[in-house]
């Protein structure tokens, strides 16, 4: 029960987490200037990405993954809170 609440929870909340962290304007700032090029350039080149759209995916990808791992995070500890409580 508990490990299907926090799989179900985290997979819905993954989006808007996702979008939480796009609009963090110095994230978007870094990953789209040189330095962040620079910062995700083996990832470009170990999925053969060449062109700007492609490297869009990538950094859309990203910060996708990143969402559902904050997501995740964030319903392990919403989980090990309500289930500590109704179990006592």
């Amino acid at each position: 029960m508990k490990a299907l609440f926090t799989i179900l929870t985290s997979l819905v909340l993954t989006i808007p987490m996702a979008i939480l962290i796009g609009k963090f304007t110095p994230l978007g700032n870094f990953l789209f200037s040189e330095a962040g090029y620079r910062l995700l350039d083996p990832l470009f080149e170990l999925f053969g990405s060449i062109g700007a759209e492609d490297h869009i995916d990538i950094i859309s990808s990203l910060i996708l993954l990143i969402g559902l791992l904050t997501s995740l995070i964030v319903t392990l500890i919403a989980a090990k809170m309500i289930f500590r409580t109704r179990g006592k």
